[in-house]
């Protein structure tokens, strides 16, 4: 039977946009620059987490000496290099993906654990500033994913009830927050494969945006 879906709500980084590798390299990179060994397990423990969230796993690894500001700026410095040089792509099968519910009159909206600023800068550099009306950043709660602020003050402000919202999300975080909020959700990984407990609270785990447009169209009959 077809799920109700009036809206459908989409993370950013990692699952419309190519970031999340280009800044995991930043991370390794900055803390090879320092002599700080972070490591890739640290940097896909930060995937879908908000900038203080991150800040904490990052003093819990490394205590209270750890230059933290200075890291993140220099971190900050590395991708912008990297966004400016080669710009940001575009996950494949994601303007057939929106297309499809701009057809069906589906609304959209975009749930990113970025700031306000980067997350615009991302959508603009990715030429997707557009194609959203609703854009929620972690300027707009007061907790970031897992918990399901984000979620709840998107669906609010796309006016349909959560249970009529399917999320699309590529981090443990993200599909623990949207799972909370009541909504649906496709897991899309990225660089890390979810979690064995987080798989049961999604429809399904798909490779593509492009297989999930196929599902999508099932869903929506």
């Amino acid at each position: 039977m077809p799920l109700h879906i009036q809206a459908v709500i989409f993370d950013l980084d990692g699952l419309m946009l190519d970031t999340e590798r280009i800044a995991a390299n930043a991370w390794v990179r900055v803390g090879e620059e320092f002599g700080i060994p972070i490591s890739e397990t640290i940097v896909l423990d930060m995937i879908g987490r908000t900038g203080p969230d991150s800040d904490g796993i990052l003093m819990r690894e490394f205590g209270p000496d750890f230059p933290l500001q200075t890291i993140k700026q220099r971190r900050v410095e590395l991708t912008d290099n990297h966004f400016t040089a080669i710009g940001i792509p575009v996950k494949a099968g994601l303007l057939p993906l929106l297309d499809y519910l701009d057809g069906r009159s589906i609304r959209k909206a975009v749930a990113t654990s970025s700031t306000r600023e980067r997350a615009w800068m991302k959508l603009s550099r990715g030429g997707l500033a557009d194609r959203f009306p609703v854009v929620v950043s972690s300027d707009d709660i007061a907790r970031g994913k897992p918990q399901p602020d984000i979620y709840l003050h998107t669906s609010h402000l796309l006016n349909v009830p959560p249970e009529n919202c399917l999320v699309f999300e590529d981090s443990d975080a993200g599909v623990r927050a949207a799972a909370s909020a009541g909504m649906h959700v496709i897991i899309i990984p990225d660089l890390k494969q979810p979690s064995p407990d987080v798989v049961p609270l999604a429809l399904r785990v798909e490779s593509s945006l492009t297989q999930a447009l196929e599902y999508l169209a099932e869903l929506t009959g």
